[in-house]
């Protein structure tokens, strides 16, 4: 889920020439896979023209990343055209927003203030706030996800398969969710740990 708005400030900043990005609460103060993060730029295309001249704006753009925890009526299934080509498939994707992901997504513009408050600038979101469309960020991910358990995953703790241990998935298929932040650093991570492991094990097998 994706929100979009605009936070009014209690006095102008310098217009922001580039994003600022603040990442997700502490894992200890957040339920478990649930997280935001906030890009944090100009309003409008026309604020644009104060970073050229250096001017200062009362207010800024807010864009929300959340995550959703996974769900088994929630997915991509494969479902025949008909009978006589069995092969021809079309994928239906099946996508709705409980209500743990949508006050998620609300809670974070409280985090906003109180980040903003902390620095000494008051920060007011008046909204319109927009419906949650799907789609706008796409990475793809979660299809063969991770769990200790060989009912609820396909693969363990370290990346590699329940069934065939010998075989290591450590792309962005194996997150357990979809990370509120671009995701591609958190898997080459993912894959070097499960190298790592994986070439421990067969040393000390050999």
């Amino acid at each position: 889920p994706r929100e979009w708005w605009t936070a009014t400030l209690a006095r102008r900043i310098a217009a922001l020439s580039h994003p600022v990005y603040l990442a997700r609460r502490p894992h200890a103060d957040s339920e478990p896979l649930m997280a935001t993060s906030h890009t944090i730029g100009l309003a409008s295309r026309v604020e644009r023209l104060r970073t050229f001249y250096r001017g200062r704006a009362g207010e800024v753009g807010v864009q929300v990343f959340g995550t959703m925890v996974p769900t088994p009526d929630v997915g991509v299934t494969l479902e025949a055209k008909s009978e006589d080509d069995p092969v021809a498939q079309r994928p239906t994707i099946t996508l709705a927003f409980d209500d743990q992901a949508v006050t998620n997504l609300e809670s974070s513009r409280e985090r906003l203030r109180d980040v903003l408050g902390s620095a000494g600038l008051r920060v007011e979101i008046p909204g319109p706030f927009h419906s949650l469309p799907p789609g706008s960020s796409i990475h793809y991910g979660g299809t063969v996800r991770m769990h200790n358990d060989p009912q609820f995953g396909v693969l363990d703790g370290w990346n590699r398969m329940h069934d065939v241990p010998e075989v290591v998935v450590c792309d962005m298929s194996s997150f357990t969710t979809g990370p509120e932040k671009n995701p591609t650093l958190t898997a080459m991570a993912l894959a070097i740990r499960a190298a790592d492991h994986l070439a421990t094990d067969v040393e000390l097998r050999s």
